[in-house]
């Protein structure tokens, strides 16, 4: 894409990748955007819960989590680009035949940091569920659901990168374990927001 996908609007986005121009946009850009409109929906709900007047929350922890929030949300739409432009270097490398273990190492860490961030998403709702208003309880469990569901479809590229790696290299055993506990914890993080949200509604 000519600009940045944060810049992007969502139908040329859909066309980009439907399209499968140059520079390719995957799996990892695709489940990077889905995460930051979950994270968009989150931010909503923190924001309405700030604008309340019987707010009986921690407003100096609710501040900073909106702030964490909206960091997150830039460093995914960050991620998509740098996903989209590491495929792109990794492909070159192998023309060129030169570079290809930077490259390498560079489309396994780029996904692990959107995972990454995609699973603070999903701690996010958790800590939110305390916070926001019954009006808008349900949206945190909508939240949280493309959050988690985006990690796990991050991570099945990560899975794909890790078997071009040697079995026993310092980075394939590193990023397998990271990979591990992120999924793990998405997984589980995101079971807690929809049970707490089902007990409320």
């Amino acid at each position: 894409m000519q600009s940045p996908i944060g810049n992007a609007t969502i139908d040329s986005f859909r066309e980009h990748v439907a399209g499968a121009n140059d520079p390719i946009a995957g799996g990892v850009a695709v489940a990077s955007v889905s995460a930051s409109l979950g994270m968009a929906l989150l931010a909503l709900t923190l924001k309405v819960a700030s604008k309340r007047k019987d707010f009986a929350g921690d407003r100096t922890r609710l501040t900073k989590l909106m702030a964490a929030v909206k960091k997150e949300s830039a460093l995914l739409a960050r991620c998509a680009d740098q996903d989209i432009a590491a495929y792109q270097q990794y492909r070159d490398s192998l023309k060129r035949k030169r570079g290809v273990k930077a490259a390498l190492r560079r489309i396994v860490e780029t996904p692990l940091e959107a995972a990454g961030s995609a699973t603070r998403g999903v701690d996010f709702c958790e800590e939110a569920v305390s916070q926001a208003p019954l009006s808008v309880v349900s949206d945190l469990g909508a939240a949280a659901i493309p959050l988690a569901g985006s990690v796990k479809a991050i991570l099945l590229t990560v899975d794909a990168n890790l078997r071009l790696l040697p079995p026993a290299g310092k980075l394939r055993v590193k990023a397998g374990k990271t990979r591990r506990d992120l999924e793990t914890r998405a997984t589980r993080q995101v079971e807690r927001v929809l049970r707490k949200v089902a007990h409320l509604i």
